[in-house]
């Protein structure tokens, strides 16, 4: 099970593994449109990421950091210690060089 530092590493929260979609009716369209929204292309490029993609021996792709975001995936469950990683007989499979884990 990850710690919460850890989840912090990769830009999530507890709270955002529980909550649920807020509804939007009924908020001021211009408080909406302030919040910057990061999409998954710029999530992918983060290094906590590529770092996550690399411990579970995964592919480093768009759908991944989606996956990764919302708490589903194979970087994700190999982060909370739920799946050993990815071997060469696996779909998705991808081979890094450990070098400083």
């Amino acid at each position: 099970m990850m710690r919460k530092e850890d989840l912090k590493l990769i830009g999530m929260d507890v709270k955002s593994l529980r909550s649920k979609p807020q509804n939007m009716k009924g908020k001021n369209m211009e408080d909406v449109k302030k919040k910057t929204v990061e999409t998954n292309r710029k999530y992918s490029l983060r290094e906590s990421f590529l770092l996550a993609c690399k411990s579970a021996q995964t592919k480093v792709t768009i759908r991944q950091a989606s996956k990764l975001r919302r708490g589903k995936g194979i970087a994700f469950k190999v982060l909370m210690g739920k799946m050993k990683p990815l071997t060469s007989s696996m779909p998705g499979y991808q081979y890094y060089e450990m070098e400083g884990l």
